[in-house]
């Protein structure tokens, strides 16, 4: 009788089958990866688009803003004048 081997064996011969999924398993992998750079990439910079598009924005609001506060307080003064003329008219 044979007794057990106290280490175990790895063959040296790999089949080709084998080492083709490995390879091509890796070469998927490095794609994807480079895919998934790209796409971060592109959300990055449409991003940066849209941020820049939003202050825009936002600096144009505060503009308008600022205007019709000058606006109402112009119609504010406006109408104090004419209700002082009203009064002097009915003297």
């Amino acid at each position: 009788m044979r007794s057990p081997p106290s280490r175990i064996a790895i063959d040296r011969r790999i089949p080709v089958a084998f080492l083709a999924a490995i390879l091509l398993q890796a070469g998927v992998a490095l794609w994807w990866t480079a895919d998934q750079a790209a796409l971060l990439h592109y959300h990055q910079q449409r991003l940066d688009v849209m941020e820049a598009q939003h202050s825009g924005t936002m600096r144009q609001s505060n503009e308008q803003l600022v205007r019709l506060a000058r606006i109402e307080e112009r119609l504010a003064a406006q109408s104090a004048l004419l209700n002082d003329i009203r009064a002097q008219l009915r003297k």
